[in-house]
């Protein structure tokens, strides 16, 4: 069984006051310490700062998303533990989280259980990749960014390569994966 000092401190990122609040208080017996950052650059600031055992991320954030953090983290802290969580899952995004490093990709409501497990990795595939089947339809911005996002992955990250899979020009798949997915 991991405690709380073996977890060392987690960073939970997350755009909502009150659900990064009911996380802090869910989560802190499970940590030396939560920290928490409502924002992309707030949770960069904290990176920068302080150690990190561990990290929790909203998908999407006021200034950004979870991927644009994910390589920065890994980077100031190597070996941490990372998990996505959202409600606006999809496969292509579970899948990119994981590409990129994630150990879990969460759908709310998610557990404070689900997310120590995720966090601690003892079983693996148990918390995460179930994305529960949405209450109300995608808007159409939001289905054309995920189709994006999968052919941006598929294409390793190659934006001139996505562009002719998608059939549009470079600058074209530029200037959307710059707008805000919605």
């Amino acid at each position: 069984m991991v405690d709380a000092v073996e977890r060392g401190r987690l960073l939970v990122l997350d755009g909502s006051e009150e659900k990064r609040a009911a996380l802090e208080r869910g989560l802190a017996p499970h940590f030396l310490e939560v920290v928490a950052a409502a924002t992309v650059a707030q949770a960069i600031t904290l990176a920068r700062s302080c150690a990190l055992g561990a990290a929790l991320l909203a998908l999407v954030l006021p200034d950004g998303d979870a991927f644009d953090l994910i390589p920065l983290l890994f980077q100031e802290h190597p070996g941490l533990s990372l998990v996505v969580v959202t409600s606006f899952g999809s496969y292509a995004a579970a899948v990119h989280a994981i590409k990129l490093g994630a150990r879990d990709f969460l759908a709310w409501p998610a557990s404070v259980e689900q997310i120590v497990v995720a966090l601690d990795g003892r079983e693996p595939g148990l918390a995460g990749c179930r994305v529960p089947p949405r209450p109300t339809p995608l808007s159409l911005a939001r289905v054309e960014w995920e189709h994006i996002q999968s052919v941006l992955s598929e294409s390793d990250g190659n934006v001139s390569e996505a562009a002719r899979r998608l059939g549009v020009r470079r600058q074209s798949l530029q200037r959307k994966l710059r707008a805000p997915a919605r």
